[in-house]
């Protein structure tokens, strides 16, 4: 998909730097390590490379070196609030984490650390804070590039908010690491590289390649290689930027030298907010402009940005006349009589996430079409699309649309800061999501106008892996026989993998959902939720989205070899150039009690929205012809869509490769019910979980247990993967001589807030002892198969520790009858080891947690070690903070 090229939009950006500080370490407790008198120079040189990139003008850039939290706060509210386009917060200084690692904070010069006390950081502006200020912005798109020690740490800040998904974080350096700032008369590392691709782009065999634009994945995928050749943390390991996007398939734009593209539409530089923009163009006859419509627009943007408003005139006049004389063949003089388009219409349209790109494209497509342009070339209206998660939208229409016109202030939700702006078109992945929304009860500011046909259909596929794919005999059924399903050359005996995306945000997750639970279509009774939920092999949160799903995957070969994904058919097709990285060629099997996604276009009207209201209706009425004619119908196509119900436009054509010709039809079109009651035993499935941590605390472990990298540490931060109805408790284990038990209870099992379970960890100490890791896990996996007996509540029994006492599992009887414990109590157990290798084929840690059903983790690879921790806690928590 291309980059959100956000030029001629109020874009900001905002360039901290704090090169001095007023409390040095030696000096004043607490103090930090230092000056940092590099950052100097990184101000005034990205604010030259982001200037010159062609997406920021000089004046919508902003270098700022803070006195203090206040003024920091002040030019973050400044910059949310005047950013329409792309916001762009940058920050070089010193960082500073908590032990739990679960936040990170941004030190201004008065900043100092006060270990135990209130308030731990004084001085320092939280990420959590800058976060709940650039959510409050306009702006289509925020990036946020931190430079400073443990920016890392800021993913799992970032992961944990909840509005999260304009979001693009570039973090200089992996979580948890400190690194060197260098001299006083150059940059600091970080952002030396990150200047010269933005000023370079990216090099190849031959150097720099100049020219060619810079987006955000680009930057980050160019650093991400740069960096760890180059420099290392101070604890000498590879220096490893980190990366995290709130909408994984997403890119945004960073600098240029291109042309301005198309400028209708658009608001320059310096307008005022909210006011559009339209070059000044000679208006002909419109037989001559129909005819010259293909050539460039962005004529009059680009000299508007360079010279006086009266000189933009002329010289945009004269283009088009030159460019129409040339089409013509004919040389025509022309002056004056240049008019202007008028500002149209803005249609809001709201859309499922699965649905989203297709949805963009065809929006576009429409603007440009007759039945939306003038005899002048002007258009009649515009259009924004954006989606939200699909079960919000529901209950927005269903609960709160008066909440929508006027904000309760409310904090579990509000309709305006969750699903964006009032619609005047809503496109669902299904009917049923209308009759969901109309089930509500309370008085509404919103009413639905007449619901179309569906506009085409994408059957849910089970997408397989090609090597794993079953016969195509076998490539149609329900889908629990699918699931079961063997490769159809029998090479592999490893239990494939499952994945689909979280049923809260799209309806193609839902429709499978409704199958995988037994309901079928019409909400009949089958597997209990929770039972059917293991089926799903998801580490951390679930995907948002289909297509974030599928670009995720590659990003982990071995998990892309061994997943098949839920997702709608026409994924196959349009989610394939979200990576440059080798995918999996997949294979769809069709499950034939899953619904296909069938969307549809339904006005919205509103309450007291009687000012433009004849002149929006016809907007619309013009927006559904084209999208329910041919125009629609060619893009939704294009994007692997096949013909609604009872159409035969493709001549059977398969949408995408691994795909079928003609599959067998899916069930009905689902019940409301059946999904309302689906989405009910998600949530109970996945709600409140049992979480019991070993941290091994023998001998062994004393050069593994200080800050947030140490043992206790990255259990800490995997708390925050825990809600507040969770359930955990924490063991030592170790084995003094003669003991009756392998452990000692530091916090007992129980409800408890994350804060108390820091503190047992804080209160753990290294022994004098070997651990019995047998004894140990035998007794927890018990105690939690005891406790669940009688529920179907997620659980799991994480163990951290150094592997060193395994030499006691060597004897393979011995290890055997652990196995087959775990196994018979059927509690997933999560081994997170310090041994470089410890999770190789073979090994005793790897063997017992695929005896659990649950992961081993080392540190090898690139990735965290704590924040993969914290994902496979997420699993099993409920995921919110508390």
């Amino acid at each position: 998909m291309a980059p959100y090229d956000p030029r001629g939009r109020r874009n900001r950006a905002l360039l901290v730097g704090v090169p001095r500080y007023d409390n040095h370490a030696g000096d004043v407790e607490g103090g930090v390590p230092g000056n940092l008198l590099a950052v100097r120079h990184n101000l005034a040189q990205l604010r030259q490379a982001l200037a010159g990139g062609n997406v920021f003008t000089a004046a919508q850039i902003c270098d700022f070196r803070p006195h203090g939290v206040d003024d920091l706060g002040e030019q973050l509210d400044d910059a949310a609030r005047s950013a329409e386009g792309l916001l762009l917060f940058y920050f070089a200084g010193h960082g500073a984490v908590p032990n739990s690692g679960d936040e990170l904070w941004l030190q201004t010069p008065p900043a100092r650390t006060i270990p135990g006390a209130g308030s731990v950081f004084p001085g320092a502006l939280s990420f959590s804070h800058v976060l709940g200020v650039l959510s409050t912005s306009r702006a289509e798109h925020i990036v946020i590039v931190l430079d400073c020690c443990f920016a890392g740490n800021a993913a799992l800040v970032l992961e944990a908010h909840e509005r999260n998904q304009r979001f693009s974080l570039l973090a200089g350096v992996q979580a948890n690491h400190r690194v060197d700032a260098g001299g006083p008369d150059s940059p600091t590392p970080f952002t030396r590289e990150l200047v010269d691709v933005l000023t370079h782009g990216v090099r190849d065999a031959h150097g720099p390649s100049p020219g060619a634009e810079v987006s955000f994945r680009t930057l980050a995928a160019e650093l991400s290689q740069r960096m760890p050749r180059r420099h290392t943390t101070l604890r000498k390991a590879p220096w490893e930027p980190r990366t995290w996007l709130g909408t994984p398939d997403r890119d945004v734009l960073l600098a240029t030298d291109r042309p301005l593209p198309p400028a209708a539409g658009r608001a320059p530089a310096d307008a005022r907010p909210g006011r559009r923009f339209r070059g000044a163009v000679a208006v002909w006859p419109g037989r001559l402009w129909r005819r010259a419509r293909g050539l460039p627009r962005g004529l009059a943007a680009r000299a508007g940005r360079r010279t006086p408003r009266y000189t933009a005139v002329l010289l945009t006049g004269a283009a088009v006349v030159a460019a129409l004389a040339v089409g013509a063949g004919l040389l025509l003089a022309r002056t004056g009589e240049a008019g202007a388009c008028s500002p149209p219409l803005e249609l809001r349209v709201l859309t499922d996430p699965d649905l989203e790109p297709t949805v963009r494209r065809a929006a576009d497509a429409f603007l440009t079409s007759d039945g939306n342009l003038t005899d002048a070339g002007c258009r009649r209206s515009g259009i924004s699309v954006h989606a939200a998660k699909a079960s919000d939208t529901v209950r927005a229409f269903g609960e709160m649309s008066r909440a929508w016109q006027e904000p309760s202030g409310r904090d579990d939700f509000d309709p305006q800061r969750d699903v964006g702006p009032q619609p005047d078109v809503w496109i669902p992945g299904s009917a049923a999501d209308v009759d969901r929304a109309r089930r509500g009860t309370a008085p509404q500011a919103a009413s639905f106008g007449r619901v179309s046909e569906p506009l085409a259909r994408s059957p849910v596929v089970l997408a397989f892996p090609e090597d794993r794919a079953p016969a195509p005999e076998r490539r149609t059924g329900p889908l629990a026989q699918l699931l079961e399903a063997p490769p159809a050359d029998g090479g592999t005996s490893e239990r494939t993998e499952v994945r689909r995306p979280d049923p809260e945000f799209t309806d193609a997750a839902l429709l499978a959902t409704v199958a995988l639970y037994g309901g079928g279509a019409d909400g009949g009774s089958g597997e209990p939720p929770a039972r059917a939920e293991r089926r799903i092999a998801q580490p951390g949160p679930p995907s948002r989205t289909g297509r974030a799903l599928m670009c995720a995957l590659p990003q982990d070969g071995g998990a892309d070899a061994r997943t098949a994904v839920l997702v709608p058919e026409h994924l196959l097709r349009t989610a394939t150039d979200c990576s440059a990285t080798t995918r999996e060629r997949r294979v769809a099997a069709y499950p034939d009690d899953v619904p296909a996604l069938a969307p549809v276009l339904v006005p919205v009207h509103w309450d007291h929205a009687d000012r433009d209201r004849a002149e929006r209706d016809a907007a619309i009425r013009r927006f559904e012809d084209w999208f329910t004619g041919r125009g629609g119908a060619r893009v939704l196509r294009q994007d692997g869509f096949r013909p609604p119900p009872g159409g035969d436009r493709d001549g059977g054509r398969a949408p995408a490769p691994g795909t079928l010709r003609r599959p067998v039809p899916p069930s009905a079109s689902p019940d409301a019910a059946a999904l309302d009651t689906a989405l009910r035993g998600y949530r109970s499935a996945n709600g409140p979980g049992r979480v019991l941590y070993l941290l091994d605390s023998s001998g062994s472990m004393g050069d593994l247990w200080e800050g947030p990298g140490g043992a206790p540490g990255i259990l800490k931060q995997s708390l925050s993967a825990l809600g507040t109805k969770d359930r955990f408790g924490v063991w030592a284990v170790s084995t003094a001589p003669g003991g009756d038990r392998p452990y000692r209870e530091l916090l007992s099992f129980g409800s408890h807030t994350r804060a108390e379970g820091a503190e047992a960890l804080d209160r753990a100490r290294v022994t004098d002892h070997e651990a019995e890791p047998d004894r140990a896990l035998e007794a927890a996996v018990r105690e939690l198969a005891d406790r669940g007996r009688d529920d179907d509540h997620p659980q799991a029994v994480v163990y951290l520790t150094d592997g060193e006492d395994n030499g006691r599992l060597t004897d393979d009887a011995r290890l055997r009858g652990l196995e087959q414990a775990v196994e018979d109590e059927g509690v997933p157990l999560v081994v997170a080891t310090l041994d470089q290798t410890g999770c190789a084929p073979g090994e005793p840690d790897a063997r017992l947690a695929a005896a659990g059903g649950g992961r081993c983790l080392d540190p090898g690879g690139s990735t965290d070690l704590a924040a993969r921790l914290r994902d496979e806690v997420a699993r099993t928590g409920s995921g919110e903070t508390g």
